[in-house]
This record gives structure tokens, C-alpha cells and sequence, in this order.
């Protein structure tokens, strides 16, 4: 038995295809090692782990203080709800 995909699952399909090309070509390119110091401290790392290293805690970052953003906001209209 054959299943039909639709017209949307195949575009989510040819993207992450894409997608993971894209990753793939990143990968190869940034194999190089460089030289990361953080004072005294020095270690030979490759360029793609350092990027997806700042990639994910920039992630991270940017999540905190958007759900803190939020839980405050949430907060705020709770408070004036109760007011009311």
C-alpha cells in the first residue's frame, strides 16, 4: 500500500532535504581546527563545533529571556485581572 503524501508534506520534505545538504556542506567546510583561548587556557577545536556551540547557547540565551519576558507579562495581566 502506497500512501500519498500531500503537496505540504512534500515541500517539508524537499526542505529538510535541503536543509540537511546545507548542514552537510557546513560541516565539511568548517573542519579546520583553530585555536580557542579563554585566558590561560588553550584548546585546539573545530571551527563547526565552535559555531554550533555559539549557535546553541545564543539559543538558549535568547529562550530564557524571551520565556522570562513572557512569565512576567503573564504576570502583569494576572495581577490587573484580579484588580478588576
Amino acid at each position: 500500500m502506497a500512501t500519498e503524501r500531500t503537496t505540504t508534506q512534500k515541500v517539508k520534505l524537499i526542505a529538510g532535504l535541503v536543509l540537511l545538504l546545507l548542514i552537510a556542506i557546513i560541516i565539511i567546510q568548517n573542519l579546520a581546527a583553530v585555536e580557542l583561548t579563554l585566558l590561560f587556557w588553550k584548546v585546539n577545536i573545530s571551527l563547526f563545533v565552535l559555531t554550533a556551540f555559539n549557535l546553541f547557547a545564543g539559543f538558549i540565551l535568547g529562550w530564557l529571556y524571551m520565556s522570562r519576558k513572557y512569565k512576567k507579562q503573564g504576570n502583569l495581566v494576572n495581577k490587573e485581572h484580579i484588580k478588576s
